[in-house]
This record gives structure tokens, C-alpha cells and sequence, in this order.
């Protein structure tokens, strides 16, 4: 059966009725009976019985479709129902070479460029079909010329098919689409959940719907979204001018808002890669007006220097007071703006600041689960951490002028994951931390640390331990709960006077610098 979607119309409310109507066309088309009308929806059972039959549906975009027209494995005796998947990667490209050279490969010298079209149009059959017919005949010039266009655009034929099953969803489910394609794709179920339960009623019902519809995949507790989809989604925010949308995710729309301060209070989320944009100033006030803004993502490459691309001559004095997730890496400023507000925050992520600190005095920071400031080295101090009792990872990595951590950070009782690798000048480890049940501290190079808090050691399967180069380190925890503890390296460790009561009884043979002569134990 052809073209059953977009059937079910507000004439059809009653699903039932709808149900009756669609069995009747499934059983008109099988049995070439014009205009069959039924009484109940046990007739086709009933007509079915006894009987082999492939029946195939085509463009189904809602549950009640399928059920009318196969229910389950049990209806009028069905083996299997099977849900067509995209190609593989191989059948992918086979599809498209066939439209665009008429043969099952690429013709010499058009390999990569066939992957890469093959790539855009998502393994979607419909598309690699329409751009396959697009690029035949075309000269390998052509080809590439084409591909910018094509990389923001998805051609006209195909934005008609896939906003069939957009447009059936009702205004939340359109929300949640537009959410992902904008900015949530490939992130973790959780990752959502953390950040939208507020935003949608019911978010698990939603992304089923969203499921159910071919809009997103669920793999590995993550979301997933076709590329087609992601475009299609990127289109409709973009209808309007570039400071009234929900969305920015082009970077040279996202800095033609900035330098020219025309955000506005629609804004609810940026992303914007770093390694796109050229120099940029932006003035202290460039997010005055963007008072509804929750998720801004500023994030640089690996493989590319984000450093200075956003610059802006004095500190910022506003941020959104809504912000659920501030991810700028090399934020450009000393400190988060003097009013900023940190209720609603989820997840600030900072790597490679120029920040010497947050802010000043005791903030609400219940909702704070994720903090990553690693290779900050202008970063001094950390604020009172006394609410972070939901914080699960804090990375300080290479934060090179943190000299103490507060000793409020033993209320984020929550805390899994430590990570202080390579803060060469921090002395000390508050002992509050003892009282962080399961906790993990990262400690790799910290060469200044004088003592060590005992729930280093609280890790019963912990067999070896490297302090190597801790020349400032005075004195090792105790060592009680490493039951299984073989190995100790301590080399370079040059001021350690007392070692733990473990290496009394120490039955491993070890090689342990020259200097452990002439320490006594614990």
C-alpha cells in the first residue's frame, strides 16, 4: 500500500472509524474488490485466515496505521512484523552510484566525493536517489562546487517527504525535535533528562513518539538523529532573522548577533564551533537582551587554537539568568559576570579560561552536576562549593596557579570523579574530602601536594599506586583498605618522612629509592 501517511485528519478523530476505513483500503487493494465496505475490524482477520500474504506498508507515520493494517504477530495469523532499517554503508553507496553513474561503484576519481554525498544524504534510500539523479552527468568541477550548497540545504523533494512526519506531531513532540536537531543530537538520554525535565511535561513519552516516528534513534542510552532530519529541523528555526530565533547554530549568523548585540529574549540556545570563526570583539554587553538564554555551547577542537577568537575588552557583565549548560572554552573574561546567577545550572564547562575565579560568596548551585575548568591556568581560587550536593565530576586538570581547594568541597557529598592532574602548585587536599563516600581523586603530577587525604586508599581493589616526583610530599595516608596492595612507587619522592604502616609488613619485593633508608614507619 502506497502513500498511507498524513491519512488521519481531525475528520477522523475517532480512531476506530479511522481504523475501519484504512482495513477497507488494505482489503480492496488484496482483493480487488472497489469501494469494500466492512462492519468491524475482525472482517479482515477473518478474510486473511488461512492465507499467505505480504503485505507492505509504505510511509506509515502513525501507530494507529500500523495497528489497523497488521495490530500484532497474532492478527490473522502473522509471522513477523519487519521494520525496514536504513542500508549499510556499502548498500548506501551502491544506491547512490547507481543514480548518479548507473553502476554499483564510483567512477575513477569520484571516490571520495561519492562518500561524502553518500554521507549527507544520511543512508536515507530517498535521498541517496535524488541526489544521485542530481549529480549525474555532472564534470568533477561541478561536483565539488555543488557540495557547499548541499552541505547547508537539503533539496526541496526531499524536505517535502520527511516534514510529513514532522508536521503530524503535536506541539510538544515539534519542540523536542527541533530541541535535539538544534542541539542535543548524540548526547545521552541522561544528558537530556538532566536538562530538559523542566522544558517537557512528560520528555520519556516523548522521545518514544519521536522514536516511533523514525525521527531519532536510541543507541546505547544515546540519541542519534539522521542528518537529513538534523537539517530539516536547523530550516524551520531558521525562518526567521538570526536574533528572533529559538536556535543558532551557524556560526556566521552567531557572530553577526554577537558584534552587532541583536540577540533577543526568543533565543534559547547557541552552538557554535570555534574553529569556524575568524577574530571576533564582542562588547560586555553583547547578552544583555538574550534574558531567556539556557544553553550556550562555545567549544573548540582538539586540532584547532580557540584562544582569542572571542574576545572581548572588559569582563562581561551579563550572562542569561537561565543558563542550564555554559560550555565556553577560552571564555575571554576573569570572572563570570558580578549578578550571574546560578540556580537553574546544570553543567559549566570552561576549559582553557582566562578566569581567575567564579564568583564571590556562597551561590545555589543544587542543580550543578558537571564542572570541567581544566587547563584554566589564570584560575586562583574556587568559590564555596557548600550547595554542590549534586556534583558528580570536577576537573581542575593543568589549573597551574590553584593553590587550595575549599574546604566546602566536602559537602558535595555526591562527588565521583576529582581531577586535579598537573595542578603544579596545589599544597594541600582538604581533608573534608574524607567524608565523600566514593570518591575518585586524579592526582598525576601535583609535585607541590604535602599530604595526602586517606580516601586516596579507599579503593579495595587497588594493587599499585605511582607518586613518582611528589618531591613535596611530607607524609602518605594510611593504607588500611588496600588489601590487595603490591606496589608503591615512590621515586623522586624527597621529602617524605614517614611512610604508611603497609610497607612494615610489606611482602612484595620492590626496588625503593635510596633515600627510604632512613625514614621510619607511620
Amino acid at each position: 500500500m502506497e502513500s498511507i501517511k498524513g491519512g488521519c485528519t481531525t475528520h477522523y478523530l475517532d480512531n476506530y472509524a479511522y481504523m475501519l476505513q484504512l482495513q477497507e483500503q488494505l482489503l480492496s487493494n488484496t482483493f480487488s474488490h472497489k469501494e469494500l465496505k466492512i462492519g468491524h475490524l475482525g472482517v479482515a482477520q477473518g478474510r486473511f485466515k488461512n492465507k499467505k500474504v505480504l503485505i507492505v506498508l509504505d510511509d506509515v507515520d502513525r501507530l494507529v496505521q500500523l495497528n489497523s493494517m497488521a495490530g500484532n504477530t497474532e492478527w490473522h495469523g502473522i509471522d513477523h512484523i519487519y521494520k525496514v532499517d536504513y542500508p549499510v554503508d556499502e548498500e548506501a553507496l551502491q544506491i547512490f552510484c547507481t543514480y548518479a553513474f548507473r553502476q554499483n561503484s564510483p567512477e575513477d576519481g569520484f571516490e571520495e566525493l561519492a562518500l561524502e554525498v553518500t554521507k549527507l544524504s544520511g543512508k536515507l534510500p530517498l535521498g541517496l536517489s535524488i541526489m544521485g539523479s542530481y549529480f549525474r552527468g555532472m564534470s568533477k568541477h561541478e561536483w565539488i562546487n555543488a557540495l557547499p550548497r548541499l552541505r547547508s540545504r537539503i533539496p526541496d523533494d526531499i524536505k517535502i517527504i520527511l516534514r510529513f512526519s514532522y508536521d503530524a506531531l503535536c506541539h510538544e513532540d515539534k519542540e523536542l525535535f527541533l530541541y535535539i536537531a538544534c542541539f542535543f543530537n548524540r548526547k545521552s538520554i541522561q544528558t537530556l533528562e538532566d536538562h530538559l525535565e523542566r522544558t517537557f511535561l512528560d520528555l520519556s513519552h516523548g522521545l518514544h513518539i519521536l522514536a516511533e516516528r523514525s525521527l531519532i534513534s536510541r543507541e546505547y542510552g544515546f540519541i542519534k538523529m539522521h542528518n537529513l532530519l538534523i537539517q530539516l529541523g536547523r530550516d524551520i528555526v531558521c525562518k526567521k532573522e538570526p536574533g528572533k530565533r529559538q536556535f543558532l547554530v551557524d556560526a556566521r549568523e552567531i557572530c553577526q548577533v554577537l558584534t552587532n548585540e541583536t540577540g533577543s529574549e526568543s533565543l534559547v540556545g547557541m552552538d557554535l564551533d570555534l574553529s569556524e570563526i575568524n577574530r571576533e570583539l564582542i562588547s560586555n554587553k553583547t547578552f544583555k537582551k538574550m534574558c531567556n538564554l539556557q544553553f550556550l555551547r562555545f567549544y573548540g577542537r582538539s586540532d584547532d587554537n580557540g584562544d582569542g577568537k572571542l574576545h572581548s575588552p572588559q569582563n562581561l557583565k551579563y550572562l542569561s539568568p537561565k543558563l542550564r549548560l555554559l560550555h565556553w572554552d577560552y571564555y575571554p573574561s576573569t570572572c563570570l559576570p558580578s549578578g550571574f546567577i546560578t540556580v537553574f545550572l546544570g553543567e559549566l564547562n570552561m576549559r582553557n579560561s582566562k578566569l581567575n575565579k567564579l564568583w564571590e560568596g556562597v551561590q545555589p548551585i543544587q542543580n550543578l552536576k558537571w564542572v570541567d575548568l581544566s587547563h584554566s591556568s589564570d584560575l586562583k581560587e574556587l568559590p564555596d562549593l557548600s550547595t554542590a550536593t549534586n556534583l558528580l565530576s570536577l576537573d581542575l586538570s593543568y589549573c597551574t596557579s590553584l593553590v587550595e581547594l575549599p574546604s566546602s568541597v566536602g559537602n558535595a557529598t555526591n562527588l565521583l570523579i576529582l581531577n586535579i592532574e598537573y595542578c603544579n602548585n596545589l599544597v594541600e587536599i582538604p581533608s573534608s574530602v574524607e567524608s565523600i563516600p566514593n570518591l575518585k581523586i586524579f592526582l598525576a603530577g601535583c609535585s607541590s601536594l604535602v599530604n595526602l587525604p586517606s580516601c586516596i586508599w579507599n579503593i579495595s581493589s587497588l594493587n599499585t599506586f605511582n607518586l613518582d616526583n611528589f618531591s613535596s610530599l611530607v607524609q602518605s595516608p594510611l593504607m588500611w583498605n588496600a588489601k590487595n596492595f603490591q606496589g608503591l612507587d615512590l621515586s623522586g619522592c624527597s621529602s617524605l618522612s614517614k611512610l604508611p604502616p603497609i610497607l612494615s609488613g610489606y611482602s612484595h619485593s620492590a626496588e625503593l629509592p635510596s633515600f627510604i633508608a632512613n625514614i621510619k614507619n607511620h
